[in-house]
């Protein structure tokens, strides 16, 4: 197997994930410097995330920063937290009251998260394709 780049990592992690808790709508994957804003362009709040998922009506948009994630790990851990907001997120784009990071969200992002680390997900994941179209 080759070395893997992190963008290329994600993409496997976020195939594997869509495969156990799917969305309802497709997630497509960014990996720019920063993340950027609701308009598209990194502005100097948005700089300092790590990650960022919107949603429009057809599809997710997860970013994760290559600046400030530097390592596969912290992008992973990035990813999953984001991809726990897509997952959330009711397909339609309908708002609703509930905390952003509540107890629905934490558990939800516990059991992915205990799933990649503690239940095989790390390598059941190194079976999806690291390439996917953008």
């Amino acid at each position: 197997m080759p070395k893997l780049t992190r963008e290329q990592r994600c993409f496997q992690v976020l195939s594997w994930m869509e495969s156990l808790w799917p969305c309802g709508k497709p997630c497509v994957f960014k990996f720019p410097e920063y993340a950027p804003d609701s308009n598209g362009r990194p502005t100097k709040e948005s700089k300092k995330l790590y990650g960022v998922t919107y949603r429009d009506s057809r599809k997710f948009l997860i970013y994760v920063s290559s600046k400030n994630c530097i390592t596969k790990s912290s992008c992973i851990e990035t990813l999953i937290h984001e991809y726990t907001h897509a997952y959330l997120w009711p397909p339609a784009c309908v708002e609703f009251k509930r905390p952003e990071h509540g107890p629905v969200y934490w558990t939800a992002y516990g059991e992915i998260m205990d799933a990649f680390m503690e239940g095989g997900g790390s390598d059941e994941s190194k079976n999806f394709p690291f390439e996917r179209g953008r």
